[in-house]
């Protein structure tokens, strides 16, 4: 998977302060999900609440 500026991720629902061009609020991503430059991790439903503040860390590994 390669990151192309050249083709960038379209946007898709969501934010509020965009033009009148874009839709807001909650859409399917599905679409956007489908393309082969987009990382999608899926779980079971949560079965109870999980809190996701704090200090976020991320290591990539490109080679």
């Amino acid at each position: 998977m390669a990151y192309d500026p050249m083709n960038p991720v379209p946007t898709t629902g969501g934010a509020l302060l965009l033009t009148d061009g874009f839709r807001t609020g909650p859409l399917h991503q599905t679409a956007v999900e489908a393309r082969e430059d987009v990382l999608v991790l899926t779980t079971e439903p949560l079965t109870e609440d999980v809190e996701v503040t704090g200090r976020v860390r991320a290591v990539i590994d490109t080679g």
